[in-house]
């Protein structure tokens, strides 16, 4: 029972040992040598975990999305390099992902907003039975003329800013912060805004001195 509970900790060791070998002599030189140390069967076992999600922070490269797209890129090589060596197919991965704290923070805010909006809105039940009952015709006139109000917000948007933003991505913005409101009123679209408008490019006292000065426009409208 103890080489069963050991096994996949050594196995991630033995990946984390052949990932951070490679990053500095190569695939081929980090196989040849493994193999030699700890045989096939080590290097085979640890496949598996050759994925970013299943390595530690020291082992995976800072930086965002470039960084991460080519380390997974070099372990996908090294997996090959390690089945050539052995003599073995590469097993199927099973993808594996690790829970941020945005990632959580963004699923408890989610929470948070589908209570408040039912609390606006009454039982389930109650707004199935709102739905089903309402006429068709001004059901869809009132969708498209919430959609128009956030194409208006979007518009608003782009001529507050130096850069150019794509205006379907603004309008995503404008009904996001809507739905970020109810979770965290008055915070929660303004900070989706600021975080929106740094992705695409602005920094931090721009981002905030644009969303100032819609709201000022449209407190003024």
């Amino acid at each position: 029972s103890g080489t069963t509970t050991t096994a996949p900790r050594r196995a991630g060791d033995v990946a984390e040992l052949l990932a951070s070998t490679a990053r500095i002599v190569g695939n081929e030189r980090a196989v040849r040598a493994a193999m030699a140390t700890l045989g096939a069967d080590e290097l085979v076992a640890a496949v598996p975990v050759l994925q970013p999600a299943a390595l530690s922070p020291e082992v995976r490269p800072p930086g965002r999305h470039e960084g991460r797209r080519a380390f997974a890129k070099q372990l996908a090589e090294l997996r090959n390099s390690v089945s050539e060596a052995s003599g073995t197919e590469v097993p199927p991965l099973q993808e594996l992902h690790r829970v941020s704290g945005s990632s959580l923070l963004m699923a408890v805010g989610t929470l948070i907003g589908l209570v408040a909006l039912f609390s606006q809105v009454g039982t389930p039940a109650d707004l199935w039975d709102t739905i089903t009952r309402a006429n068709p015709a001004w059901l869809a006139t009132a969708f498209g003329i919430g959609l128009l109000s956030s194409v208006a917000y979007a518009l608003a948007l782009m001529g507050t800013v130096p850069i150019n933003l794509p205006l379907v991505r603004t309008t995503e913005l404008q009904v996001s912060t809507s739905f970020a409101n109810l979770a965290v009123p008055g915070v929660g679209g303004t900070a989706s805004q600021i975080r929106f408008l740094q992705k695409q490019g602005l920094d931090l006292a721009q981002a905030v001195s644009s969303g100032g000065l819609l709201a000022t426009l449209s407190s003024i409208i």
